[in-house]
């Protein structure tokens, strides 16, 4: 990469570290679901209250930390709090035995990701020229991504060697501590910003319609994109072995991890809107086709589907959070996004849940592609909002 174009040092450390996290974090969840329903004995909705839950209290503390941070100019404390409490909370996940249990260690674990993400994407912000954000945004979240690609063969691996299931999630602490020893190690306490040029005339003000129309746009793709343990719950149904239910995550975050920096690169080159709009096309795709056809095949092919959805909507979703957001507010401007779409994911997930469990799983479907189909309105509709201000 030319020397003008390298990015910081910062978004390398901040990439390893949520490496690190999310290896740990996607081992876990790959076989998650199944062992709530297969071991604890939840239903699908039970299932859905869990992981809503669990991100609703994340999203709701990014509010409150992204608040501090602003304020005290100490992100690098609240993100050490946060990874180290996720990394505390895995082995409770081994620990359970009932409902109870398994939504402790969720909420705790969520809390911990509450306390990091908006400090976390507001240093990187704060420290990246705008015309290198989507790039930034997308490299974070590309090794973030890979995390999330071996976190699957890490637990595959386990289980072919004939570790217990909860021995197996146990061991999903080790690369969690290596996250925190990264962050003691690595992570400066507070970084400079990089020096930029004086800009010929004063740039325009990020308006609070602009940014109100993207938490909108936020909220109506949460309820959309339900979480992606309700198609590994499915493959289980159709007789998928528990070693075997990995794949689904290593194919989709295969996709996730190899397109997420070039869909970053191509949001700075193209307006953002267009990779959002793209991105919300394919979920509708993905979730027509899960409604109308049936079979493992299918949903092989949904979760590759939700990787490209994931690479070209997450990391330019982010960078429109810093586009349209005051440099002096912008964590509180993440912590307001995660929490709009933290509590969008939450009802999406309870509503799909009820749905499968009363209704079916077509219907299901169909009522996660009409809000995706919204959602692409908005977007088309409201397009003009989402150019940044020069």
């Amino acid at each position: 990469m030319p020397p003008a174009t390298r990015l910081p040092r910062l978004v390398y450390i901040l990439g390893w570290i949520s490496l690190f996290m999310d290896l740990s974090t996607e081992a876990m969840y790959s076989i998650l679901p199944a062992f709530m329903a297969g071991v604890l004995g939840l239903s699908a909705s039970e299932i859905g209250w869990v992981l809503g839950l669990g991100e609703l209290t994340a999203t709701s503390l990014q509010r409150l930390s992204g608040h501090l941070s602003d304020r005290w100019k100490n992100r690098r404390d609240l993100i050490l709090i946060g990874y180290g409490l996720s990394a505390l909370s895995k082995p409770l996940f081994a620990l359970a035995t009932g409902l109870g249990g398994i939504l402790f260690a969720q909420i705790s674990d969520r809390c911990g990701k509450g306390l990091r993400g908006a400090p976390r994407n507001a240093m990187l912000a704060a420290h990246v020229p705008p015309a290198q954000r989507g790039a930034a945004f997308g490299l974070r979240q590309g090794m973030d991504t890979i995390g999330a690609l071996l976190g699957p063969l890490l637990m595959m691996l386990m289980l072919t060697e004939h570790l217990s299931v909860r021995l197996a999630l146990g061991l999903c602490v080790l690369p969690a501590l290596i996250c925190v020893l990264l962050i003691r190690s690595a992570l400066p306490a507070d970084p400079l910003p990089r020096p930029v040029a004086a800009p010929a005339r004063a740039p325009a003000t990020p308006t609070r319609t602009a940014f109100r129309m993207l938490l909108l746009i936020t909220a109506g793709l949460s309820l959309a994109r339900f979480s992606e343990s309700f198609l590994i719950l499915d493959l289980h149904d159709q007789g998928l072995g528990l070693a075997h239910l990995p794949w689904l995550m290593v194919l989709m975050n295969g996709v996730y991890a190899v397109l997420a920096l070039p869909a970053g690169r191509l949001s700075d080159r193209w307006p953002r809107r267009h990779l959002l709009a793209a991105s919300v096309l394919v979920l509708l795709f993905a979730e027509l086709l899960l409604a109308i056809c049936h079979g493992r095949q299918v949903l092989w092919l949904a979760g590759a589907l939700w990787g490209l959805h994931l690479a070209l909507s997450q990391g330019v979703l982010q960078a429109l959070v810093a586009d349209h957001s005051p440099v002096d507010q912008q964590g509180r401007a993440f912590g307001s996004y995660a929490l709009v779409q933290g509590g969008s994911l939450l009802l999406g997930n309870l509503l799909l849940g009820e749905l499968i469990d009363h209704v079916g799983w077509s219907l299901a479907m169909f009522s996660a592609a009409f809000w995706a189909a919204l959602t692409l309105l908005l977007i088309l509709r409201y397009a003009h909002l989402m150019t940044p201000p020069q």
